[in-house]
C-alpha cells in the first residue's frame, strides 16, 4: 500500500534557532512516497541523520494514505506510532 511520509524539521529555540522554519542548511518540508511503514521509518531516520537533527528539531514523521488519511507517525527514534 503506497503512502506518503512527511520529512520536516524546525529550529530548536533552546539553541537560538527559529522555531517556525527549518534549521540553517536543512531542506524545506517534503512529502515522500513509500511502500510500507518500515520504508517510512527508514526514510525518516535517513533524513534525521543526514541533516544532523536532534529530537527538538524533528517535526516530520506524519504518514498519510494517498487519499490524505492519517495512517501513523514516525517518532524521532524511528518507531512507528499508530
Amino acid at each position: 500500500m503506497d503512502m506518503l511520509v512527511l520529512l520536516s524539521a524546525r529550529g530548536n529555540i533552546d539553541f537560538g534557532q527559529m522555531p517556525d522554519r527549518p534549521p540553517f542548511g536543512c531542506p524545506p518540508d517534503r512529502w515522500v512516497r513509500v511502500s510500507n511503514m518500515d520504508e517510512a521509518s527508514a526514510k525518516c531516520r535517513a533524513f534525521i541523520e543526514k541533516n544532523d537533527l536532534g529530537g527538538g528539531n524533528w517535526y516530520g514523521g506524519e504518514v498519510v494514505s494517498l487519499q490524505g488519511n492519517k495512517v501513523a507517525r514516525i517518532a524521532y527514534n524511528g518507531s512507528i506510532i499508530k
